[in-house]
């Protein structure tokens, strides 16, 4: 004997009782979906899983059920759904759907979306999803690693790794998507993301030689890779800017020992900048002041 259905459906009058075939239930989930009504959906999905567990419709509702929470912006269980599905069988019909409804809950979370504490469904949501949002990237990627959607999520947790200051497996991941999808779009402009985390780093490492070499061999392979990209002027814009962060901390030394009577000092670290960074405006500085010092 079927369990008792009793299910009030928001904007609905309907009641699921005793009688419904799973058939029928299938029927009114799809329609529900058809008519974006995330509430009915929802609950005649539970309805199916709940009563014809056995169903292959069952399965189909799990997928149902995912696409019903997050719509309602309940991320993390609609997440869970999905992944749920993904492991019933195979070949699920829903196989690609599930995944790019699990990329979309990623780049949810990346751009600010919280999901509840220990995921109880009366917790504010407060916590953040970006661990969340980087597991998730990683898991279609795993899944689909030459897909379209493998690429987008690359491209976003290389963003995501920038902003949460993870500088080294943010290059790391952008160079893995030149080298996956050499010939998109995005591997052309992940050379301008990689300068981007060079020149970050030059504002609080501008004494670190090794960062200012990596920048000038990103720009290289740009330029060998993509000569005719109109982005590598960006990139070489970010470089003359980490040259000049690196100028201006030279420049800051010597002009203390300028300042301090120490000319010779200062000589030195002027006639650097001049070697080392002649596009600079504090090399052009420097010329003017040590035609005064000599």
């Amino acid at each position: 004997m079927k369990k008792l259905l009793l299910l009030f459906l928001s904007f609905s009058s309907l009641v699921f009782a005793e009688g419904f075939s799973a058939q029928e239930m299938h029927h009114y989930i799809v329609n529900a979906f058809e008519e974006k009504d995330w509430m009915k959906l929802l609950n005649g999905s539970k309805a199916m899983i709940e009563n014809y567990e056995t169903s292959s419709y069952a399965e189909d509702a799990t997928y149902y059920l995912g696409v019903a929470y997050f719509k309602l912006n309940d991320y993390a269980i609609s997440n869970d759904h999905f992944s749920q599905y993904l492991k019933q069988k195979y070949n699920p019909k829903f196989f690609y759907d599930a995944i790019n409804y699990k990329f979309l809950i990623a780049e949810e979370y990346k751009n600010g979306a919280k999901k509840r504490l220990f995921k109880w469904s009366k917790a504010p949501k407060i916590a953040s999803g970006l661990d969340d949002a980087i597991q998730i990237y990683d898991e279609v990627i795993s899944i689909m690693p030459h897909h379209e959607l493998a690429m987008k999520s690359l491209f976003s947790k290389g963003q995501l790794l920038a902003e949460i200051q993870e500088y080294k497996e943010s290059i790391e991941t952008f160079q893995q998507l030149i080298t996956s999808f050499p010939r998109s779009d995005l591997a052309v402009e992940s050379f301008v993301y990689i300068a981007d985390v060079y020149l970050t780093q030059a504002h609080f490492k501008s004494q670190d030689p090794h960062i200012l070499e990596m920048a000038e061999l990103n720009l290289e392979q740009l330029q060998n890779s993509y000569p005719s990209s109109e982005l590598i002027k960006d990139v070489q814009g970010k470089l003359l800017s980490m040259k000049e962060e690196y100028a201006k901390h030279f420049y800051d030394i010597g002009y203390f020992y300028e300042k301090t009577g120490k000319s010779q000092a200062a000589i030195l670290y002027y006639s650097k900048i001049i070697t080392s960074y002649p596009e600079t405006k504090y090399a052009k500085m420097c010329e003017q002041t040590l035609k005064k010092l000599k």
